[in-house]
């Protein structure tokens, strides 16, 4: 094993003073999203490739970029942006680990739920905070497909949104014709119990709505397959899903 990763469990829960190349070759060794970025200017003065290309761009250009240009590039809400400057400012003045849970949409297009735990770097008297430390955790197979798609609406035009998330979930290709946003929530409520009654009463809306959404799903899948197919296939990944949690 990476002498990086067999130090790990010493990077991740003790002070980090100014480590040097020790802190250059783990970043870059980790399979993760990981940064090292100036406390002072906020650029990053470090990143790992898996950090870069979520941006589309490679590790020496990720470096001397900041949070607004990272935003600028893959589209960060304002919001996400003021979080994460406000969080670099509180491990600052704190000199604390801070995490915190936040999604966004990085080049791949898809979206991203992340954990991602702040951490300070001290200068060699171990009195100042120098730089800080990134690494996040992607969340996104944990998260329940329903509130994953609300996010996919939010962040996109309605016909991108049901689109893009039905390419995440690798079923895209299975329709002839794209289903509308009502039919998508229809499906993803069918995954645990497909009784029309069932989906109405969690959908707030009537059976024989729940019925007609079922049979345009029906109607526009290609012959490959069929509506009960497909749920079986989405009910293997939630169980997938509920393990990983």
């Amino acid at each position: 094993m990476d002498s990086a990763f067999q130090d790990s469990e010493f990077l991740f829960h003790n002070p980090l003073i100014c480590l040097g190349n020790f802190l250059s070759d783990f970043v870059k060794a980790l399979g993760f999203v990981a940064d090292v970025k100036d406390a002072r200017t906020g650029r990053y003065i470090l990143g790992n490739k898996t950090a870069a290309e979520l941006a589309g761009l490679t590790p020496s250009e990720y470096l001397g970029l900041d949070i607004f240009d990272i935003g600028k590039i893959i589209k960060l809400e304002k919001e996400t942006i003021k979080s994460i400057v406000d969080a670099d400012r509180q491990v600052k003045t704190n000199a604390q680990t801070l995490a915190f849970k936040h999604f966004f949409t990085p080049y791949s297009g898809f979206i991203r739920i992340e954990q991602t735990v702040k951490k300070p770097v001290f200068n060699q008297c171990g009195d100042k905070v120098i730089a800080i430390f990134n690494y996040t955790c992607d969340l996104t197979q944990q998260a329940d497909p329903t509130y994953l798609f609300s996010l996919y609406k939010k962040h996109f035009p309605i016909k991108r949104a049901v689109k893009q998330f039905l390419k995440y979930l690798k079923i895209d290709a299975l329709f002839r014709v794209m289903p509308t946003d009502q039919e998508v929530e229809t499906l993803l409520a069918m995954r645990k119990n497909s009784a029309a009654k069932h989906v109405a009463k969690q959908l707030g809306i009537c059976h024989k709505t729940v019925e007609a959404h079922k049979a345009h799903l029906r109607e526009k899948l290609k012959k490959v397959i069929d509506l009960d197919e497909l749920l079986a296939m989405l009910r293997v990944r939630n169980e997938y899903r509920d393990l990983c949690w």
